[in-house]
């Protein structure tokens, strides 16, 4: 259709004449980025961090930590790699290190305490200025339940859109728990590369994308096997996030 020297291009429709609608994955007032690059943390600097790839000459591993410095929308990525063989693989996952405590400014006036839950791990309870040690670095582990919405924490964070957010304390109701040990969220995808060189798209449009707080990390693995080969791997995130400056 023509209007005056303006074309205008029709969305394409179904046999019956209704167009076709995709719903949007992420929510309002994201930016939508395919990312090579992650942040630079010191000083802060978005898209400025190190580019996305690893690289191992002979049998070892490699690994790779992400930085984002506000929280993200993980929908998915796109791997490529060089150098595969039988038995090689890369893996992708979602850690976090332990948070820590310090001693307070005057004894026994804390604001928390560590509680042993078995296997040498603490979970830090809140304390209500009467504790044995002070909340120092902060990681946030979720402890909710999503379909039933059931919280179980000990602490609440404030989930800002950009930057890093506060922890405040509740009575076991709330949706974070910290604990004083490094912990794997989840294993996102571990691929066998037997391929000499190849590439996976790892993009699944209709799948409701991860939240990831910006305390927690992407970890990017390579596993190689073949002494006589170099593995190579690169590749790009599909994430959105609030934007910002």
């Amino acid at each position: 259709m023509s209007v005056g020297h303006l074309d205008v291009i029709q969305p394409p429709v179904a046999a019956d004449g209704k167009p076709f609608v995709l719903p949007n994955i992420f929510p309002g007032e994201v930016m939508l980025s395919f990312a090579g690059i992650d942040d630079a943390v010191n000083p802060t600097s978005r898209f400025s961090g190190t580019l996305f790839g690893l690289q191992k000459t002979g049998v070892g591993s490699e690994s790779q930590i992400l930085n984002f410095v506000d929280g993200i929308f993980l929908a998915g990525g796109n791997v490529s790699w060089e150098g595969g063989s039988y038995g090689s693989s890369v893996t992708f996952e979602l850690v976090v290190s332990g948070s820590t405590v310090k001693e307070p400014a005057v004894a026994g006036q804390g604001n928390c305490n560590l509680v042993p839950v078995g296997q040498g791990i603490n979970i830090i309870v809140p304390a209500a200025g009467n504790g044995a040690k002070d909340l120092d670095a902060q990681v946030p582990i979720p402890a909710y339940n999503d379909e039933t919405n059931e919280q179980t924490g000990y602490w609440n964070y404030s989930e800002p859109w950009i930057g890093s957010g506060s922890m405040t304390p509740t009575s076991g109701a709330g949706k974070y728990n910290l604990f004083d040990f490094p912990i794997t969220l989840a294993k996102f995808a571990k691929l066998h590369i037997m391929r000499d060189s190849d590439s996976r798209d790892l993009i699944a449009p209709a799948i409701k994308p991860k939240w990831i707080l910006p305390e927690w990390k992407l970890k990017v693995s390579i596993n190689n096997v073949d002494a006589n080969k170099t593995l190579k791997i690169s590749f790009d995130l599909l994430v959105a996030r609030r934007k910002s400056a």
